[in-house]
């Protein structure tokens, strides 16, 4: 079995008015919302891999990465014939700026609410992931946010 290893990060901002939003990346229309990610280049650590995957996805380079939040994901999927063991390893980054491009990888980006995530999001472990990243911004930051 083939073995992959990627990493990115459940990104969001706040705000003027102190509302939390997460960013969201559509690879293809009709395709599932995701966080941004990819694969990690040779002898590259996964939070240089996570920062740039985000900066090449979306442009935002200006992030805060949460040095207490790592959350690694397992799963298995099918590439042609081959079985693939991906693991991923997500942090949590601050977006300093609203401002997006997304590279020709992805269709749409959207900043979400944390019910309009839940919803965009159809994976249940990205669903997880929102999940733990928003209990360490209540549990680490003082955020106020409503599950």
């Amino acid at each position: 079995m083939a073995t992959e290893k990627s990493a990115g990060a459940v990104v969001y901002r706040l705000t003027e008015d102190h509302t939390l939003l997460f960013l969201l990346l559509q690879a293809a229309p009709g395709k599932p919302w995701g966080f941004p990610k990819g694969k990690l280049d040779p002898g590259e650590t996964e939070e240089n891999a996570a920062l740039r995957e985000i900066e090449e996805e979306t442009s935002l380079n200006q992030l805060v990465l949460d040095e207490d939040f790592r959350l690694a994901i397992h799963y298995n999927y099918r590439r042609g014939r081959k079985l693939v063991k991906k693991e991923v390893i997500y942090f949590l980054a601050r977006a300093e700026t609203a401002e997006v491009h997304i590279s020709w990888e992805h269709v749409a980006f959207r900043w979400a609410s944390l019910k309009e995530a839940f919803e965009l999001v159809a994976y249940e472990n990205a669903r997880d992931t929102l999940r733990k990243a928003c209990t360490h911004l209540i549990e680490q930051h003082g955020l106020r946010i409503e599950m």
